[in-house]
């Protein structure tokens, strides 16, 4: 039995990968990788036996020719992402949609709210519309997102309930979220250069808000993204914050970003929609409190399993107290249902079964 991975470049693919090569068994696992893939050294011992290859993206038609190849000779083709390969294959071979499942990352999803409104992403939604609901199988973690989907493209197939192993393992790290009044108290805004963040907005909150009376450095994490972007919100950051404004703009590795993680106290995010989930389940899990947009399926998630998480949307209503207060046998208890849950064998569980099921349907 094969399948064959059609598989983005990043650091979760990274981690997926080597937990793939260590738990093959029966299945050959083949993967297609986007050319010159900047996070993953196709060469690396770490992915073992697996047979990796980069997908050239030169001449579209070859791209096609070559993808529908693969995907007649093999069992299923699992679409990590649902990209225009994969559309216009769909498009061009809708024959070969029984043996295609897609795992949703979210911006594929979440296109048809985030697109830019021109002619080429019309008719790349026009496509989206007629493909999706020829998929007969989905892989995802957040509930709400298929509701998304059924609503919005009339999905009816299987779900896999699915994450990806975090680069990082949570059980690795211990919690600690100290907020005495004399240590200086670390507030994390967004998780990248992203417009999508709505940095803006959360600095406009904070900076109404009676700050001199208390040690706070308010961190934003500038690295990835857009650098004309990143440039912006600094400065605005700093008009606005003053001292108290600290952007990053350096890249860490996986462990150094940990431990600058370890160091947050609050953890406020502001994207309209499911995004982030990594570095928010990262915060839970290192005893941080933070706050999601109650707007989005990722809060509603979090709330279905008991976990609290609280609303970015109320803390223009709240006081600077009651923004910092953490309750720490609270964090505690979420800091060990999220390492439980979302633990490399649970993960690999779901995969396990999510290749099982696939194969056999």
């Amino acid at each position: 039995m094969q399948i064959v991975h059609l598989l983005p470049d990043s650091l979760y693919s990274k981690k997926f990968l080597e937990v793939l090569a260590i738990n093959t068994e029966a299945i050959k696992h083949f993967v297609l990788l986007p050319e010159n893939p900047k996070y993953i050294d196709i060469s690396s011992p770490l992915f073992g036996s697996l047979d990796i290859a980069c997908f050239s993206r030169k001449n579209r038609i070859q791209r096609i020719s070559c993808l529908k190849e693969y995907v007649e000779k093999t069992d299923k083709l699992v679409a990590h992402y649902l990209d225009d390969n994969v559309l216009l294959l769909l498009l061009c071979y809708p024959s070969l949609a029984n043996k295609v499942c897609w795992v949703l990352w979210g911006g594929d999803l979440y296109y048809r709210v985030i697109r830019p409104h021109d002619i080429k992403s019309w008719l790349r939604e026009k496509a989206r519309e007629r493909v999706i609901p020829q998929i007969p199988q989905v892989g995802m973690l957040v509930d709400g997102d298929y509701e998304l989907l059924k609503k919005w493209y009339g999905f009816r197939g299987k779900r896999h309930e699915l994450f990806y192993p975090l680069p990082s393992p949570l059980g690795t790290y211990s919690v600690d979220n100290n907020m005495e009044v004399e240590r200086e108290i670390k507030i994390l805004v967004g998780n990248s250069a992203d417009p999508s963040n709505n940095h803006k907005e959360i600095f406009e909150v904070l900076a109404s808000k009676k700050l001199s009376e208390w040690n706070i450095k308010i961190i934003c994490p500038l690295s990835y993204g857009d650098r004309n972007y990143a440039s912006q919100i600094a400065n605005y950051g700093r008009s606005l914050l003053g001292e108290r404004f600290s952007p990053l703009f350096d890249f860490m590795s996986c462990d150094k970003y940990v431990a600058f993680m370890g160091n947050m106290n609050i953890v406020i995010m502001n994207h309209r929609r499911q995004q982030g989930l990594g570095n928010i389940l990262l915060a839970l899990s290192l005893g941080k409190k933070v706050y999601v947009r109650s707007d989005t399926t990722s809060y509603a998630f979090f709330k279905s399993r008991n976990i609290e998480v609280y609303d970015t949307l109320r803390i223009k209503f709240q006081s600077v107290e009651d923004l910092l207060t953490c309750n720490a046998s609270e964090a505690k208890d979420i800091s060990s249902k999220i390492k439980s849950y979302f633990s490399d064998e649970n993960g690999i569980r779901l995969w396990k079964k999510f290749f099982e099921d696939i194969l056999n349907s």
